[in-house]
């Protein structure tokens, strides 16, 4: 019987040390699916006004005071546009922007159409 109530504290225990970041869920955005083409990651991220990419340099892996952004958990984002800010708020009529012989596309079905960065992302670390 002690060895099962070990595994329920364990469980327990090491479900809260999980940095999903969700306080107001209005403000966070989900990562749906990372990808990457050429030099830069494509981090589609999701929140209840629709699907948003954040296009970000790959860089080395940076450990002090920046956190791994993992599928599935929430961040406290602040997106800007990689336009200039008069497209903000509108639908943008390109295709999508070339970077080092490689195209990321802004048309795809279901996300708004716009390419976003967010200072605080470098490669795949969120730092806060």
């Amino acid at each position: 019987m002690n060895y099962l109530s070990l595994i329920s504290i364990f469980l327990f225990s090491s479900s809260f040390n999980q940095k999903t970041y969700i306080s107001d869920p209005t403000n966070y955005y989900k990562v749906e699916k990372i990808d990457s083409i050429s030099k830069y990651y494509l981090i589609y991220v999701r929140r209840s006004d629709g699907l948003f990419k954040i296009v970000s340099e790959k860089k080395e892996p940076i450990r002090e005071g920046c956190d791994f952004l993992k599928v599935n958990n929430y961040y406290p984002l602040i997106l800007e546009s990689v336009f200039d800010s008069a497209a903000q708020g509108q639908i943008l009529h390109i295709g999508g922007l070339r970077v080092e012989n490689a195209t990321i596309s802004i048309e795809e079905l279901g996300m708004v159409h716009n390419l976003y960065y967010d200072d605080r992302i470098q490669g795949l670390n969120f730092c806060k």
